[in-house]
């Protein structure tokens, strides 16, 4: 008497493959989503932080009554001074800044193209930088609550209330998030 073997058919095999096939199909856009969420939040509280720290060590180190009153907003050395650099992009009036710093078009929270080069956002008194943690921020000097941070750089999907913001400096230096409020909710 020969004793049988259990095992497997391969229809029974493929099945079970099946299946799990269609669960990873089903469930891994949805975790993959979440993650790019989460580090979307993480670059932008880093960020947060850091132009925070920044604008309140000026007003704290010049004794300023607000950041509009340091010496190096004034000076327009900002920037310089409290930001460790990866590229200094220089004046948002140059062609330069464009081609060497971020891309020239994003989208708007509709999902419609906007031109910021020439357009509404920035003009001559916009200074920009590429931080070294990756992100751009550029301050308007003439009306800092009309400043620029992309969190991820050039990278896409370069949409407003997604990796760029419109933001705003307080009057203790730290980023406001009342110009944009789709920030509000992360920071």
């Amino acid at each position: 008497m020969k004793k049988s073997k259990k095992a497997f058919t391969l229809a029974e095999v493929l099945v079970t493959l099946g299946v799990i096939g269609v669960v990873a199909v089903l469930t891994v856009p949805n975790v993959m989503s979440n993650y790019q969420k989460k580090v979307m939040a993480t670059q932008l509280k880093k960020a947060y932080n850091e132009i925070s720290t920044a604008g309140a060590l000026a007003v704290v180190t010049e004794e300023a009554l607000t950041f509009k009153d340091t010496e190096t907003f004034y000076s327009h050395d900002f920037l310089d001074k409290y930001f460790k650099k990866a590229k200094d992009c220089g004046k948002f009036s140059t062609d330069d800044i464009i081609t060497n710093c971020f891309e020239k078009e994003y989208k708007n929270e509709d999902g419609e193209w906007i031109d910021f080069y020439g357009g509404d956002y920035f003009d001559d008194s916009s200074h920009c930088i590429v931080a070294k943690t990756g992100y751009i921020f550029c301050l308007n000097y003439e009306s800092v609550n009309n400043s620029f941070l992309d969190i991820n750089g050039s990278k896409k999907p370069n949409q407003i209330g997604k990796d760029s913001f419109i933001v705003g400096i307080g009057n203790d230096g730290s980023l406001s998030t009342n110009y944009d409020e789709s920030l509000e909710n992360i920071v």
